[in-house]
């Protein structure tokens, strides 16, 4: 379908104003939207309340986007906020559909793809699929909005792979990523050094430096974004139960720790020792570049309100030039002010070793 007419039907039928957190395969519509109807948010349970609480205050049908990994996030206030036996108030969902059967996909969409359609019946939603567009000569959107009203009850569009005419946006990677991660590749490359990586291209890159030579074992997040931190405090906690010497090293991106910034009060509240590295070019990278809510935020003093006692933010060049990353077993954060420029990636997809992974830190 092309995504004018799609939007077109939708303003039609009056709804204008879209929230949630950007995919690779919903580009086409992020990136049409005009901007002053398009709110983006850290995660995806916080675009249903938000998209709910705009509804009760206008009287207008909201749209929710995210992509089929996030349905996890919205399950909570779909199952009580906005659920029939609370507010009841149904709303439009577009949803990704990432994984889809039939076609290849990262690992960490397989599961979720097979479970798309399941996942979403038993959240008592309608469900639309792109042949449901493609047979129907008539306004589909204006059936499927009449029928949450008329029934009142949630309505999903599953966008795959081929739902829109466009082209879902390119793989990017930032410009400055390489230096930094070959910069903590050779710095950190000890033996007792874990490094864990946020799911995406952060982990892609890092993985191109990552040779069998090196003695740090590194650990890739694959899916789960936001929760790259809260997996490092697991293995810091691990570490000292154990009393071993091994050091955590994490590096995120500022999409991921939005998702879930309260994991920054886990480490000192539990006596942790990791170094935490924060990528900040105020873009959701991985999936087509969009923003992200980080240039509002000064994550150096919310880390030092979270008890991290050592805290700095480093342009590139700074960062570039420092002798000593992970030195020590303390609560560091680091934040890199990352260029906002991005160009077209042709890195591969990784390939995962996940037991041999497990096994080396169990070791």
């Amino acid at each position: 379908m092309n995504i004018k007419d799609f939007l077109n039907n939708l303003e039609k039928n009056k709804i204008t104003r879209f929230f949630g957190v950007p995919d690779t395969l919903l580009y086409p519509l992020t990136s049409e939207v005009p901007k002053e109807n398009l709110f983006i948010v850290p995660n995806e349970g916080n675009a249903v309340a938000m998209g709910f609480g705009f509804s009760i205050s206008t009287g207008k049908l909201p749209v929710i986007f995210l992509q089929n990994s996030g349905i996890g996030n919205i399950l909570d206030p779909l199952q009580s906020l906005v659920a029939p036996e609370v507010y009841n108030h149904p709303m439009l969902y577009i949803i990704s559909w990432r994984g889809r059967p039939g076609t290849n996909d990262a690992p960490q969409h397989i599961r979720s793809g097979k479970d798309t359609e399941e996942n979403l019946k038993l959240c008592k939603f309608d469900i639309y699929k792109r042949d449901y567009f493609e047979s129907n000569t008539f306004d589909p959107i204006e059936e499927i909005i009449k029928k949450i009203r008329k029934d009142c009850r949630s309505a999903a569009i599953l966008v795959d792979d081929l739902f829109f005419t466009e082209k879902s946006s390119p793989l990017m990677k930032n410009k400055d990523y390489s230096c930094i991660l070959n910069k903590v590749s050779k710095y950190c490359d000890d033996e007792e050094n874990i490094i864990i990586t946020s799911t995406g291209m952060i982990s892609r890159e890092f993985s191109i430096y990552t040779t069998d030579e090196k003695k740090y074992t590194h650990l890739p997040m694959v899916g789960s974004l936001g929760e790259t931190l809260s997996l490092a405090s697991g293995i810091a906690l691990g570490n000292k139960i154990l009393r071993n010497r091994k050091k955590v090293i994490v590096i995120d991106g500022d999409g991921s720790l939005l998702m879930h910034l309260g994991a920054l009060a886990i480490p000192d509240y539990y006596d942790l020792s990791l170094t935490y590295i924060l990528l900040n070019n105020h873009r959701n990278l991985t999936v087509g570049g969009e923003h992200t809510l980080a240039k509002s935020m000064n994550f150096k003093k919310i880390a030092q309100y979270s008890g991290f006692g050592n805290t700095e933010t480093y342009s590139i060049k700074e960062f570039l030039n420092l002798k000593k990353i992970c030195e020590s077993n303390s609560l560091k954060f680091i934040e890199i002010i990352c260029s906002e420029e991005s160009e077209d990636s042709i890195l591969p997809r990784m390939t995962y070793g996940f037991e041999n992974i497990k096994n080396k830190i169990a070791n």
